[in-house]
């Protein structure tokens, strides 16, 4: 398991603060991220997508985006 700390540029017309998670996957960060990203989304058809390799993620709500931001892992 490993600690993530989630940046985000916006989540719709929200600028939220940094969400700190742990995970074991890329799956289980994305889940994490939807749970914290969707109260701030009007769309309910909300897609969260994480780039392990390139540490940046984005949010898509139908064909618009939601928002993105940066991943940084956080040291035990």
């Amino acid at each position: 398991m490993t600690t993530y700390r989630m940046t985000f540029e916006r989540i719709g017309r929200s600028r939220p603060e940094p969400l700190t998670a742990t995970a074991e996957h890329p799956e289980i960060l994305a889940d994490e991220i939807f749970r914290y990203a969707r109260p701030l989304l009007a769309s309910r058809d909300v897609v969260v997508v994480v780039d392990m390799e390139a540490m940046t993620g984005n949010i898509f709500c139908g064909f618009q985006s939601g928002g993105r931001f940066t991943i940084a892992e956080v040291a035990p």
